[in-house]
Parts: C-alpha cells; sequence; structure tokens
C-alpha cells in the first residue's frame, strides 16, 4: 500500500512535465513568429547627381570624399545622367 506522500509523487513528476512541455512550446512558438532579425552592416552607400545651375545633369564630374579623421578619400565619376554612386562607405 502507498502512503499520501509516495502517492502524490507521480502526479507531481506529471504537472512538471507539462509545465516543462508548455514552456518550450512557448519558446518555440516565440522564436517561429518573432521578426527575423536582419544582419546589421557596418557600412553603407553614398548615392547623388550632380547638375548645373539650370537642372541639366553633368557628366563626366569628378565627386571625392573625404574621411576628415584619416585623410583618406574616394573619388567616382558621374554618368551621362550625373548620378554617382560610392558602395561601402
Amino acid at each position: 500500500m502507498q502512503t499520501p506522500v509516495t502517492a502524490r509523487r507521480p502526479l507531481r513528476q506529471a504537472a512538471m512535465l507539462r509545465c516543462s512541455l508548455s514552456s518550450l512550446l512557448a519558446a518555440l512558438l516565440f522564436v517561429a513568429w518573432s521578426p527575423r532579425a536582419g544582419a546589421q552592416v557596418l557600412y553603407g552607400s553614398l548615392v547623388g547627381n550632380i547638375g548645373d545651375e539650370s537642372g541639366a545633369a553633368v557628366p563626366g564630374a569628378t565627386v571625392t570624399i573625404r574621411n576628415k579623421e584619416t585623410g583618406a578619400a574616394r573619388e567616382a565619376t558621374t554618368d551621362a545622367s550625373g548620378a554617382y554612386r560610392f558602395d561601402t562607405v
């Protein structure tokens, strides 16, 4: 014959198992429906257009960007529509 303490042990274990399974299910649902974290990038791009006073494009213009701290400079040349682009700035 079981004593009252040993008779409750299976009930307590079942309750702990249900609690553990519920926590695991909640964690899985949270991960599945949370927004995906995009990779963070440590650089960007710089784009623009060069035009004269009348608004006409200036093809072949040289555009220079310079890092004030390091003195490093990069150049780009505008295309036929006056557009320039610096990638991975």
